[in-house]
């Protein structure tokens, strides 16, 4: 996956994509309740890591209005991610 990173952001360093990437992966395990990220997922990552790096490029604005002086910040991932997550989501029992 940091060779994917790679190719695509050569000009970030192996750092910061590990940790985009670990940052990732947290968000996955957490979110579905799991304890191992399937290879089926392996793409969902990769957008998500995608989404992250650009938020960070963008400094996480998503959108800035001159005259009425507004600013909009992201501050998560597309509904397609969530989309494609919930397929691997379990319940959680107590």
């Amino acid at each position: 996956m940091i060779n994917k990173l790679k190719l695509l952001y050569p000009s970030l360093n192996d750092g910061v994509l590990a940790l985009v990437l670990e940052q990732a992966q947290d968000f996955v395990l957490d979110y579905c309740n799991i304890e191992e990220i399937p290879n089926s997922l392996n793409s969902v990552l990769l957008d998500m890591c995608k989404q992250d790096i650009n938020k960070l490029n963008a400094e996480g604005f998503n959108s800035e209005s001159a005259g009425g002086s507004s600013i909009s910040y992201e501050t998560d991932y597309s509904q397609s991610v969530y989309k494609r997550l919930k397929k691997h989501k379990r319940v959680k029992c107590l």
